[in-house]
Order: C-alpha cells, then sequence, then structure tokens
C-alpha cells in the first residue's frame, strides 16, 4: 500500500454575509416606539392598544398556516389539481391539529390579519374533515 503523496490543504472560507443580513433586518423590523401617555383630552389615545394591534404580520406564519391548510385540503381530497391523491383522513386530522395548537399557542400575539385568516380557516377545514369522516 503506498503513502498518500499530494496532500492539500485549503483554506477555509466562511461566508458571513448572513451577519449584514440578520442587522439589515433587525433594524427593518425594530419596535415601534412606544405610545404616548394617554390622556383625558385626547381621545385617541386614551383606549389602550391590544398586544394584536401591535403585532406585525409575519410572511413565515402566513406561509406556514397556508401550507397546513393545503396540507389538510390535500389530504381530504379537496384540491381539484392533485387527481389521484387517497383520502387520508389520519393527515389531514394531523394537520387541522397542528393549526389549532397554532392558533392556541400564539393567542394575543397574532396580527389581525393573521388571526382572522386562522379564525375563518379552521371552522372550515373542521366542517369539512367531518363531512369527510
Amino acid at each position: 500500500m503506498e503513502p498518500i503523496k499530494d496532500i492539500r490543504i485549503t483554506e477555509k472560507k466562511v461566508d458571513e454575509s448572513w451577519k449584514e443580513q440578520i442587522e439589515r433586518d433587525r433594524t427593518r423590523l425594530a419596535p415601534e416606539p412606544p405610545l404616548p401617555a394617554p390622556s383625558a383630552s385626547n381621545p385617541k389615545t386614551s383606549a389602550p392598544r391590544s398586544a394584536q394591534d401591535n403585532a406585525v404580520t409575519s410572511a413565515e406564519l402566513l406561509n406556514l398556516i397556508n401550507t397546513l391548510a393545503y396540507q389538510a385540503l390535500l389530504h381530504l381530497g379537496e384540491i381539484p389539481e392533485a387527481q389521484g391523491v387517497e383520502v387520508n383522513l389520519e393527515a389531514a386530522r394531523e394537520a387541522i391539529e397542528l393549526l389549532r395548537a397554532l392558533q392556541l399557542k400564539t393567542q394575543g400575539n397574532l396580527s389581525q390579519q393573521e388571526s382572522t385568516i386562522l379564525n375563518a380557516l379552521l371552522p372550515e377545514l373542521q366542517m369539512k374533515f367531518t363531512q369527510h369522516a
């Protein structure tokens, strides 16, 4: 057996551009400045804002909600483009339960849009599930 002759060690390159992207995202998503103290003379500021009003709609969360809803509909056989897909009630139940858990765990921390979507979507999916069960 011959020993290995030409072993070349190359310099390790580290891509640190992700750090700059994180910093840009942090500054872009910086929290809003605090609201002025409510005063009796200004009725617009006298009512406290809810946490839901302060929440920023997250594209990632909306994408997760849409993905889970699509999976549930796919497993229920409700997606017309997916011909030939068998109905899988257990997989549909799991996707619906994940959406319900997400709704419960994020309660009070969702934006108005996220909350509206979940509140409209879950009963619809649950009704379709019971129709197929």
